[in-house]
């Protein structure tokens, strides 16, 4: 684990809190975009507010050692299944899915 998250604990308080908060912003977009008139610019705010809370401040791209969100806990993860060959898959299908809804 990272020297930021140990313990299988805090892991798992993480992966419910953010993945939550995440989620909600998501959401977020979503209930925005269905509105008559929706605001574009409030939208790109919830979809950022995601990928911060995904990606986190201290991560640097393909890197399993540094960072302490949800991208470093699936690229570390994904060591453990043999993944260890660049951007671990869950990140990079979540990181262009939130690209796609831009």
């Amino acid at each position: 684990p990272s020297q930021y998250v140990r313990g299988i604990e805090k892991e798992a308080a993480l992966i419910l809190n953010v993945w939550m908060r995440c989620y909600h912003h998501i959401y977020e977009v979503v209930r925005i975009c269905g509105m008559g008139n929706p605001d574009g610019t409030m939208m790109l705010e919830e979809l950022d507010k995601a990928a911060a809370l995904w990606i986190g401040r201290l991560q640097v791209y393909d890197d399993s050692t540094r960072g302490t969100m949800l991208y470093n806990l699936a690229e570390r993860s994904a060591l453990n299944f043999g993944q260890d060959f660049g951007e671990a898959p869950v990140n990079f299908k979540i990181i262009r899915s939130m690209n796609v809804m831009r």
